[in-house]
């Protein structure tokens, strides 16, 4: 028998080959001398999203990933490093 799923059940995600570059982020804030709050109040993000975003907490939806590149004026892919590969499977036997 097929399984139905119902029409709000996600499909399974693979895991992203690249992520956001947080510490890059830090550093251009820094350089630029904005604090996250400071870029927030500026790009009208939510401090608590951007500080989850900053220690890799969270990854930015591709919509906040386009207005914080546009405010620190970036290109599409400047702020994507390669993702950590999954660590070993240990089998059990």
């Amino acid at each position: 028998m097929k399984e139905r799923r119902s029409p709000t059940t996600s499909p399974r995600k693979r895991p992203a080959s690249r992520v956001f570059d947080r510490h890059t982020f830090r550093e251009l804030l820094d350089d630029k001398g904005l604090s996250i709050l400071d870029f927030s109040e500026l790009t009208g993000l939510s401090y608590s999203g951007l500080r989850k975003i900053a220690v890799g907490t969270r990854q930015p939806s591709p919509h906040v990933y386009r207005i914080i590149i546009t405010h620190l004026r970036l290109g599409e892919g400047s702020l994507r490093v390669p993702a950590d590969p999954a660590p070993p499977r240990k089998d059990a036997a």
